[in-house]
């Protein structure tokens, strides 16, 4: 059975607009595709294992086929395991709310573990090479103002950086945001805007292919 892994990185639960667009998204992918399994991981309950100074240098030496100290290997393994986990999916849904006109620290964490060459990219002699071509991600955004403004655009640093990451690793990759949820605006209408695009997104979005 083809797994979807719901990857969730705001820790505001029913009152998370991110989450909100993702569980339409998802309850729309099981209306399509009723096998597929679904698996959630929170990021804020989430056991991530560190991967400072010594797994730095696990990754360095591991490229050079030196061996590792204890806690080098501690920490390279542990990454290892979250990478084992992440790439077992094979489509993803995200859940990301701005933090600061950028993503929350949790999923940048996660994303540095994942993101170690060899798993998730290669470098070859034309340069990187993402190692999950035929994967796919819908990413929910969800920002307290409005950044797809001419004089706002600029610091949105959020999805650039998931748009590029994503990318990067080689995952084809749809989103959609839930915008000015701290403004004064019709958030019935702009969530059913993220609804009318979900909507279009659904039948690209096969997790057989």
């Amino acid at each position: 059975m083809r797994k979807v892994l719901h990857i969730i990185a705001s820790p505001r639960n029913g009152r998370s607009h991110s989450r909100k667009v993702a569980n339409y998204f998802i309850d729309k992918l099981f209306g399509v595709y009723p096998d597929i399994q679904l698996e959630e991981l929170d990021l804020e309950l989430a056991d991530l294992p560190d991967f400072g100074k010594p797994g730095v240098f696990a990754k360095y030496k591991t490229g050079e086929g030196l061996s590792l100290d204890p806690e080098e290997r501690e920490q390279w393994e542990g990454a290892k395991s979250v990478w084992l986990h992440f790439q077992s999916a094979d489509a993803y849904v995200f859940s990301v709310p701005m933090w600061n006109f950028s993503i929350p620290h949790r999923l940048k964490h996660y994303i540095d573990l994942v993101t170690q060459n060899g798993w998730a990219f290669r470098v070859t002699d034309t340069g990187y090479e993402g190692l999950m071509a035929g994967k796919r991600a819908f990413i929910s955004f969800a920002a307290g103002g409005n950044y797809d403004l001419p004089e706002t655009a600029s610091l949105d640093l959020m999805r650039p950086y998931m748009r590029f990451w994503t990318r990067f690793v080689g995952l084809e990759v749809f989103d959609t945001i839930n915008h000015s949820t701290n403004l004064d605006a019709d958030h019935d209408a702009i969530f059913r805007q993220c609804q009318a695009q979900i909507d279009e997104i659904i039948p690209h979005f096969s997790p057989e292919a």
